[in-house]
């Protein structure tokens, strides 16, 4: 992950462990939206992933209720805090995180979930660059 640069989300299949991987870009600019839903006939969980919380309400599988919290938030601050999201049990991926969904050890156990974070910004405290002091004017503008 260290290698990657830019805006990206995307999902890496893994053939070997049968797992898949959401990754989300480092400054979290481009959305992942996720959920997991009990498939009905199989009677499995299923992970469902958009880059937009209305294509997975279109798949039709996921419930259109209302997460409380997130209709507070909204109103208190015209905006959702994240990871939750209006439509209850849809959550936004974090920035700069790997959310790794694996099958269990059997067919009867359930699916593991692992959310790992793999960058974080530079501490605060970090030295700035050393400031060009003397070639620039005092006042902002011409001397």
């Amino acid at each position: 992950m260290s290698r990657l640069r830019g805006i990206f989300a995307m999902a890496i299949w893994d053939p070997r462990s049968h797992s898949v991987h959401l990754v989300r870009d480092h400054l979290g600019v481009k959305p992942l939206y996720c959920t997991r839903v009990r498939n009905r006939p199989l009677g499995k969980e299923v992970l469902l992933f958009a880059s937009e919380v209305r294509a997975l309400l279109a798949s039709g599988v996921v419930e259109r209720r209302l997460d409380p919290a997130a209709v507070a938030s909204y109103l208190c601050q015209g905006f959702v805090t994240g990871p939750a999201t209006i439509p209850e049990g849809v959550n936004l991926l974090p920035a700069a995180s790997i959310l790794t969904m694996s099958p269990g050890k059997s067919a009867q156990d359930a699916n593991t979930q692992t959310l790992e974070c793999y960058w974080r910004p530079p501490h605060p405290n970090c030295a700035p660059p050393p400031l060009m002091r003397d070639s620039m004017p005092l006042s902002g503008g011409p001397d």
